[in-house]
């Protein structure tokens, strides 16, 4: 199934940029362990994003105790 749905996302990709519709956003709910949702923000926006977790979580704790999910950390 998982890889069935990757194939069906890089085919919905490849068409979308050949009819000039793809938007290259991310939904983080819809978003695969193979996908990177929070890169699709830009890099001025992920680099805010980090600057906002370091400031507010300095020890980074949410970062490294999380077990999962989408972590600016990671992206």
């Amino acid at each position: 199934m998982r890889k069935a749905a990757c194939m069906i996302a890089d085919k919905v990709e490849e068409v979308s940029k050949k009819n000039g519709t793809y938007l290259p956003f991310q939904y983080a709910n819809y978003s695969s362990r193979d996908q990177n949702p929070l890169a699709s923000y830009g890099a001025d926006n992920l680099a805010k994003l980090k600057a906002i977790a370091l400031k507010y979580d300095p020890e980074q704790v949410f970062q490294l105790l999380q077990n999962g999910g989408w972590l600016v950390s990671r992206a």
